[in-house]
């Protein structure tokens, strides 16, 4: 079998833990809840609020679902802010360039 585009230009591999695995799994299993069913070309970040009332239409902001995934985290700042932080922190441990 051939290398998909990203694999073949890059030769990474990005390992997935055990929640990143089950993450597709969970949603698969709520929108088939939610819906009846789960398929393939539904988006997973659909229209609606405050639950997901349309799959076949994309949401058109991230910043509710960003907001309430911060506020339940406990995440304190901005998104930019956190991304310079885990860079600082990659970099300060000696993970190279092509990762960050």
């Amino acid at each position: 079998m051939g290398k998909s585009k990203t694999e073949a230009d890059t030769g990474r591999v990005i390992p997935l833990n055990e929640t990143a695995v089950a993450m597709p799994v969970a949603c698969a299993a709520w929108y088939a809840r939610r819906f009846g069913e789960c398929r393939p070309e539904w988006f997973v970040f659909a229209f609606g609020t405050p639950l997901p009332k349309d799959p076949v239409r994309p949401i058109t902001s991230l910043k509710t679902p960003r907001s309430t995934v911060c506020q339940k985290a406990r995440v304190k700042g901005r998104w930019q802010d956190n991304r310079h932080t885990l860079v600082t922190e990659l970099s300060e441990s000696g993970v190279g360039d092509e990762v960050s």
